[in-house]
């Protein structure tokens, strides 16, 4: 066997037993796997796959959810009351109905 390996995740436990009646045992998680077994049948047929490390993405920040520093608290707590006003007028517009019986 080589020294070089490959890392392989391995999404169950799994037992290769070699050509030369060699067992190997792999845990669930990230193993280190000699390079000759990467492509072995048995590890793919049970789900084994390479690790690949994944660039980092590099996004551009969200555009800003918060309000600008110069606006004062207290205006928007007036806009907040006033929609508050607006909603309850057209409650108090329309006639109640009594009920017959």
């Amino acid at each position: 066997m080589s020294k070089k390996t490959v890392t392989m995740i391995f999404p169950t436990r799994v037992r290769l037993t070699r050509d030369d009646n060699r067992v190997i045992d792999f845990e669930p998680g990230p193993q280190e796997v000699p390079v000759e077994l990467k492509d072995h049948f048995y590890l793919r047929d049970h789900g084994v796959k390479e690790y690949v490390p994944s660039e980092p993405k590099i996004e551009e920040p969200p555009p800003a959810l918060a309000k600008p520093v110069d606006e004062e608290p207290e205006e928007a707590e007036e806009t907040e009351s006033e929609e508050a006003e607006e909603e309850e007028a057209p409650e108090e517009a329309k006639p109640r109905r009594r009920r017959r019986g």
